[in-house]
This record gives structure tokens, C-alpha cells and sequence, in this order.
């Protein structure tokens, strides 16, 4: 996944860069990398970054499990 397809996908979920890398467990730096392209990013990222586009209400729950192993 590009740098050009993260920032479609962040955009295309209303989301900021730190919002992203918090709901996929990273820093807003390493989504700002990929998003740069100063590094890759890793394939189970893209792969998760395409699951949350395809599936309504995966960000969503993404979030409520977060959130329950963060208590």
C-alpha cells in the first residue's frame, strides 16, 4: 500500500494521522512514515488498512476493543 493509498484510506475514514496510528496500535510518527513514504508500510498493516475500508463499523469495533484491553 502506498503512501498516496494511506492517506486516501485516513482521509476516507475521518481520521487524523495520531487517531490512525492509535487505532491500529502504532505511533502518529510511524503512520506519518508510511504515509510519507520514508519507510514502508508493513503488509498486515495494509491488510488491516483495506478490512477497515471494506467493512462498515470495523473502525468502530476496532475502537471498543482497544479500548476494553486498555481498562
Amino acid at each position: 500500500m502506498t503512501g498516496k493509498e494511506l492517506k486516501s484510506a485516513r482521509i476516507s475514514l475521518g481520521r487524523t494521522q495520531k487517531a490512525m496510528g492509535e487505532l491500529i496500535g502504532t505511533s502518529r510518527r510511524n503512520w506519518q512514515d508510511w504515509e510519507y513514504g520514508v519507510t514502508p508500510c508493513p503488509g498486515p498493516v495494509a491488510c488491516l488498512i483495506r478490512l477497515l475500508l471494506h467493512y462498515k463499523g470495523a473502525a468502530a469495533w476496532l475502537e471498543r476493543v482497544n479500548k476494553e484491553h486498555k481498562t
